[in-house]
């Protein structure tokens, strides 16, 4: 388990940060969200990254896109 969680703050971290997943990685951290053995590991990791974030700047627009995407679906 502590592997997996590991690697779930690695593809996160990832994400937020901006950088491109492979369709493959994508997918792991996917299959991780819709896993509920991770929901409470997910929920402070975006806690942290939330309260990490330096201002309204700290999301490129890229960043902000994906956050619309995911949250409309699109």
């Amino acid at each position: 388990m502590n592997k997996n969680i590991s690697r779930l703050r690695e593809l996160l971290s990832r994400y937020l940060s901006g950088d491109d997943l492979a369709e493959m990685e994508w997918a792991e951290l996917w299959d991780y969200v819709d896993d509920p053995l991770f929901g409470g590991e997910l929920e402070s990791i975006l806690e942290e990254a939330f309260y990490l974030q330096t201002g309204d700047t700290s999301l490129t627009y890229g960043q902000q896109q994906q956050v619309l995407n995911r949250v409309f679906d699109i």
